[in-house]
């Protein structure tokens, strides 16, 4: 995975896994200063968006991601 978070975080929540990977793949191919949106992600990998959401706020609370 681009990010060592990423890594963590699907070690420690196995359910999340596949989210995880793909999320993470998706967030090191983008290079925007626009707002990331886990609805935009769900929608594009195909993936729950709840699942999504959490990642997310796994991502902000370890700090890969800024909340705004």
């Amino acid at each position: 995975m681009f990010f060592q978070e990423s890594e963590a975080i699907a070690t420690e929540n196995l359910d999340l896994r596949k989210t995880v990977e793909q999320v993470d793949h998706l967030l090191a191919a983008i290079f925007t200063n626009a707002p990331l949106r886990p609805e935009d992600f769900a929608w594009k990998l195909d993936l729950d968006v709840n699942q999504v959401i959490v990642v997310f706020e796994i991502l902000t609370s370890c700090g890969v991601l800024l909340a705004e």
